[in-house]
């Protein structure tokens, strides 16, 4: 067990508690365990109950080193191989760590009576048969008239862009009459309320405190199916209920999971294989072409509208540089200064977003230091920078960049008004594809090869991505293929 100990202690005692599980993970004797089939071995209780114990602890330092490892190393890993070997490792392990974390939990340990999970191996269980007839998606019981579905938050506003977004499209398409409910961050209110028939009712996942307390979005998840009585609950994957581990619906039959599984010799966008999914699901037709994308809500609707009146007669070009808190998805500030230079002598007007937190606003600070360039703040609370309802386009004037502060569905709305967009593997690209803005995205910081095919943006316009494998990040020669995507897009 731990005591308070010494960051780098701590992080080894977590990273060998996590290498004793996912050394067993992959093994035979786990697939069976994954399939509900036989208990969760006896000799690897004791690291997840150390991992668990040092998750929840309130020590700062020991907690945030076992969360790393139960994230980091076991399930992004498990997860973004994003094949069946991995899910099934995440089958096999996770399960044990969550039911673990949820005795710990008051709360928790409440719900899981209540829900029907009495033991560890009825954890299990539930998981493996929710899995079982996400893979053979016709066993929906449905009633003849379907009233209302929730469709859960993939809890990333990219992710729910690029899929959320086109699922809750055909479901629509299946059920007109229906009212489709999402589950999910509030931001997206601005971002998709703008379709009648789409409700977004606001649960955010909880990011801070320990394990236990993160899982409590499930807790609040059940109040919400208690309160909206759905005819039908969908998970795309969604860490709301863990990729499906935590029961949502008291009857199974009308839960259906989506997992992000690849053919790896022959793979596809998610978005592709979630929309066949789902046009299985609901016995639509494959041929039809649906694509991600975005229904402003009035709010921001009427600001896409003033940026379109003060941007009129710029050649814009919008930079998305954060990264979603992984370093590795970015280029070398070096290589950002020389393709914002580069944008500027192909007659470009940049637009670029200052981001969020105190991180990504130093980045973008210290970014235009590094240019030796001037902006134009423009701040949603004005406070630094001018209101975008009271900006004129005369205020412009000697201005090469405009650096917007504010919320997502504001950068969106900006955004869309713009003639080309640059963007890491992060929200922004997906939110320019999904509005028609022609977008060169760079890919980099992944650990396999399929990751860039399967997050590929979707979307209506031209979308030119850029693959650079991450160890090469800060190697001239890629900075030199973002330069010539620029040229080649200023010249249309």
């Amino acid at each position: 067990m731990y005591g308070v100990a010494a960051p780098h202690h701590a992080a080894m005692n977590c990273d060998n508690q996590v290498r004793a599980l996912l050394d067993w993970a992959y093994s035979d004797a786990a697939f069976s365990v994954a399939q509900g089939q036989t208990a969760f071995p006896d000799h690897l209780r004791g690291p997840v109950a150390d991992l668990v114990q040092a998750a929840n602890s309130t020590d700062e330092q020991l907690r945030t080193a076992a969360l790393k490892a139960v994230f980091a190393q076991v399930v992004e890993p498990c997860n973004d191989r994003l094949d069946r070997a991995g899910r099934n490792a995440y089958a096999a392990v996770f399960p044990a760590i969550v039911w673990a974390a949820c005795m710990a939990d008051p709360g928790l340990r409440d719900a899981c009576a209540q829900a029907g999970i009495v033991d560890e191996q009825a954890c299990y269980r539930g998981y493996a048969r929710r899995r079982q007839r996400g893979h053979a998606p016709q066993s929906l019981n449905l009633p003849a008239k379907v009233r209302r579905v929730l469709v859960l938050s993939r809890v990333t506003i990219g992710a729910d862009i690029l899929l959320t977004s086109l699922l809750c499209q055909r479901v629509h398409q299946a059920f007109p009459q229906a009212e489709v409910v999402v589950v999910g961050d509030g931001k997206l209110q601005g971002l998709l309320g703008g379709w009648p028939w789409l409700r977004v009712c606001p649960l955010r996942y909880q990011r801070r405190g320990g394990l236990s307390e993160r899982l409590h979005s499930w807790l609040a998840l059940r109040e919400v199916q208690e309160s909206e009585r759905p005819d039908c609950v969908l998970s795309p994957d969604s860490r709301l209920d863990q990729l499906g581990i935590l029961p949502v619906a008291d009857d199974d039959h009308c839960y259906a999971l989506w997992e992000n599984i690849q053919d790896q010799e022959q793979p596809q966008s998610l978005a592709d294989l979630l929309d066949a999914w789902a046009c299985t699901l609901f016995a639509l037709p494959h041929e039809s072409v649906v694509h991600p994308s975005l229904a402003w809500d009035e709010t921001t609707t009427a600001a896409h509208g003033q940026w379109q009146e003060c941007l009129q007669g710029r050649r814009s070009c919008a930079c998305k540089w954060d990264h979603g808190g992984n370093p590795l998805k970015a280029l070398p500030q070096m290589a950002e200064v020389q393709i914002m230079r580069h944008c500027m002598e192909q007659g470009w007007f940049l637009v670029v977003d200052r981001g969020f937190g105190d991180e990504e606003r130093a980045a973008s600070d210290a970014l235009l230091r590094a240019g030796g360039w001037d902006c134009l703040d423009v701040d949603e609370d004005g406070v630094i920078g001018v209101r975008p309802e009271d900006l004129t386009p005369s205020q412009l004037a000697g201005h090469a960049i405009l650096r917007f502060h504010g919320s997502i569905a504001g950068w969106s709305a900006l955004q869309a008004a713009c003639g080309l967009t640059l963007a890491y593997d992060s929200v922004g690209h997906h939110l320019a594809a999904a509005s028609g803005v022609p977008v060169i995205s760079i890919c980099t910081g992944h650990s396999h090869a399929n990751f860039p095919i399967a997050w590929q943006p979707r979307g209506p316009a031209a979308v030119t991505q850029i693959v650079i494998p991450t160890d090469e990040r800060d190697q001239p020669q890629h900075w030199q293929r973002v330069l010539t995507a620029c040229a080649a897009a200023g010249a249309r």
